[in-house]
């Protein structure tokens, strides 16, 4: 809701539905104060008319399909030999859902959205004296077609040893991190490289070539408008020389959680770079967590020893400090083939060259 006169937008949601409630998000939002400063001069530019997109009617699994698919996945996961020792006792969760979202304006706009996905997840046991193992997701849009398989490509990515831990090189090192791990770092150098006009014909390495495609048929957050109701399309953010694309104005507007107002986001993101071999030497990621502390990064970093492409000895943390500019500039290629992430991402396994670890 914009008032005449006032620069920004009021904005209120609720869950469930019923004439009560709308009243009350109507209410809400005719009461609020501006909350936000929007970009876009008209940030609701559209009056009147009605825009939709809905998936496909799908029929929903009944309870044995449900146990049916968990007891695959797990047959499946016990084949692949992906988790060393013993997986009994662990947590198994499917579910399958629909969501239904509308938007109502004071110019006379309805848009109407709907999404179905399914998702499941594995908590293996904790082993004895260890901390609790990180769960693995998988997650589909619509219900056919959630891969059985995704657990065991998952959990055969994360270093599993009972060898001694080597310390980790303590120079610059050459870092594959994989899959999972390269997933969680795009989604935060997006967030924060891709976000900053400044940063637009900045250099980076010919392995971060990227596109938002929230048109993607396989996006689990991908529509054909944003949630501000502007149109979406396919947005090249990086093409291996530079950062040519910024997720800003209209078509990145999304709310993390339907309570908050849209504001720039990623959708699905891409990354297209070119396949290359493992590195003969280095270090493979299979576990990472990310530190921003202002204009730095401190990232904390665990795998195994490369030696041959291969993975030969666990390594204990390392620490990684670097501003992320930098290290899309160091991004040197993909590795292995691509896969979709429960995070809105797809990616291979990403190689960034002579990260000074420490």
């Amino acid at each position: 809701m914009q008032r005449r006169g006032e620069r920004g937008v009021c904005f209120a949601a609720a869950s469930g539905g019923g004439q009560l409630a709308m009243r009350r998000v109507i209410d809400r939002a005719s009461g609020a104060l501006p909350e936000r400063t929007p970009e876009d001069a008209e940030w609701m530019p559209r009056a009147g008319g009605s825009v939709y997109d809905h998936d496909p009617a799908e029929e929903f699994p009944d309870l044995p399909a449900l146990e049916d698919w968990l007891e695959r996945a797990w047959t499946a996961l016990v084949a692949s030999r992906a988790v060393s020792g013993s997986i009994d006792g662990a947590t198994l969760w499917v579910e399958v859902a629909e969501t239904v979202e509308t938007w109502v304006t004071d110019r006379s706009l309805k848009a109407s959205r709907s999404r179905v996905r399914a998702w499941a997840l594995i908590q293996p046991s904790p082993q004895r004296g260890k901390a609790l193992p990180r769960p693995a997701f998988v997650a589909k849009r619509r219900w056919q077609g959630l891969p059985e398989s995704g657990w065991g490509e998952i959990l055969g990515d994360r270093i599993a040893s009972t060898a001694p831990a080597e310390p980790a090189p303590a120079r610059p090192t050459k870092l594959l991190f994989n899959p999972e791990t390269s997933a969680k770092l795009v989604t935060a150098l997006v967030r924060t490289v891709h976000s900053r006009e400044r940063g637009l014909g900045s250099r980076v390495g010919p392995g971060w070539k990227l596109v938002d495609d929230p048109n993607d048929p396989d996006a689990l957050f991908g529509c054909s408008f944003d949630d501000a109701v502007f149109r979406t399309r396919r947005r090249t953010l990086a093409d291996g020389r530079q950062l040519v694309g910024l997720l800003e104005g209209q078509g990145n507007y999304r709310r993390p959680s339907f309570r908050d107002p849209p504001a720039p986001h990623p959708t699905h993101i891409v990354v297209e770079a070119d396949r290359a071999e493992p590195p003969a030497g280095g270090m493979l990621v299979s576990e990472s967590q990310i530190h921003p502390l202002g204009a730095d990064w401190i990232i904390e970093v665990r795998g195994a020893l490369l030696h041959e492409g291969r993975p030969v000895a666990p390594l204990r943390h390392g620490y990684l400090r670097i501003r992320p500019e930098d290290l899309v500039e160091r991004c040197l290629a993909a590795v292995g083939g691509p896969r979709s992430s429960h995070r809105g991402v797809r990616t291979a396994a990403l190689l960034f060259d002579d990260l000074p670890l420490g």
